[in-house]
């Protein structure tokens, strides 16, 4: 079970256990009154609300390059997966950059609208059979 899956089965145990029987939470301790494991359940759940990865303005910074991100387009409200590149040009004094999608074969595709905010990508899954 994830943290975030034990985080929230402790709290709806708690929430809707009339009884106050509380041998099945995480943060259980004998003699441990249970407002005090609320505190402490309610203090994870806040540690992972602020461990949530959170959109980043192209303005504040903008993505390693060539880093697969999910990026946002406000125009059409839409979201991709792709990723930003800058080149430099001989001709040019500055570098210029532009956002690319990752299609579902594998190609990538220049992204005309104007892009806002990205976001890393998460983490895959753990496969429990691949361990």
């Amino acid at each position: 079970m994830s943290d975030r899956d034990r985080v929230i089965h402790d709290i709806e145990r708690c929430i809707g256990n009339v009884l106050r029987e509380c041998s099945d939470c995480s943060k259980y301790e004998v003699g441990v009154y249970m407002p005090t494991c609320m505190e402490h359940l309610l203090a994870d759940a806040r540690e992972l609300l602020e461990a949530q990865p959170k959109w980043i303005s192209v303005k504040d910074r903008l993505p390693p390059d060539g880093k697969a991100v999910i990026g946002y387009t406000p125009v059409d409200g839409c979201m991709f997966v792709g990723f930003y590149k800058t080149y430099k040009y001989s001709w040019q004094d500055t570098a210029v950059g532009y956002w690319y999608i990752l299609t579902a074969r594998g190609s990538t595709k220049q992204i005309t609208k104007r892009v806002t905010q990205w976001i890393p990508l998460p983490d895959p899954p753990e496969r429990a059979d691949m361990k």
